[in-house]
Parts: C-alpha cells; sequence; structure tokens
C-alpha cells in the first residue's frame, strides 16, 4: 500500500484485506486481518518484517499437527484440515501475512526506486 496513493484507495485495500479474511476464516480470520492492518498502519511494518512472521508462522503448522496428535490412516480425510483447528488458523493467518507482505515489500521497492 504505496504512500504515493490517495489516502481512500490505502484505507480500501486495508479494508479489504480484514473483510476478506473474516469471511474467508471467521472471527480469527477477522482478529488477524485486523491486527495485521493496525501493524501496517499504525507502526508502518515493513513487508520483509511481515514476510519473515508468515514463514515463522507456516512453520509452526507441522509443530501444531505434531502437538494436537497425526490422525491415523484411517482418519486422513479432508475433515482433518478442520479439526486441527491451531494449524488451520496459523496457516491462515500466514496465508494472509504472505499476501500483505508480499503487497508492501513490492511498495517499498518502488517507494525506494523513485526515491527523492
Amino acid at each position: 500500500v504505496s504512500g504515493s496513493r490517495p489516502s481512500w484507495v490505502r484505507w480500501g485495500a486495508i479494508g479489504s484485506i480484514v473483510v476478506a479474511a473474516g469471511i474467508l476464516d471467521g472471527l480469527v480470520g477477522l482478529v488477524v486481518g485486523a491486527l495485521v492492518a493496525a501493524g501496517v498502519v499504525a507502526f508502518g511494518v515493513r513487508g520483509r518484517a511481515l514476510l519473515g512472521v508468515a514463514v515463522g508462522a507456516m512453520a509452526l503448522v507441522p509443530v501444531a499437527m505434531l502437538v494436537s496428535g497425526l490422525p491415523t490412516a484411517a482418519s486422513l480425510s479432508p475433515r482433518m484440515v478442520l479439526d486441527a483447528r491451531v494449524a488451520h488458523h496459523l496457516a491462515f493467518a500466514a496465508l494472509v501475512l504472505l499476501v500483505v507482505g508480499t503487497l508492501r515489500d513490492e511498495g517499498d521497492e518502488r517507494d525506494e526506486r523513485s526515491g527523492p
């Protein structure tokens, strides 16, 4: 969300990310989207930092699966994703961070190239 765009475009993009996260992952997605948006708006978190946190969250997904217990061969199904809620929400948070981090990083690089 580049600084050269009008403020209503930035707020529209941020709002759409929060709403989309809420629609796709419910209350947890809404909270994740709001926290990411707050980090970007209030603290100016750079894209690379968001990408680093996304990698960390994605790396925790298998750990969460191991902690909750691996399913047996008989119970392997797509339903397993819904049963492992912590891993599911971690993966979704990583996806939101990845998308916003990529957009922020691209905007940061564009701003650095245009320079003062």
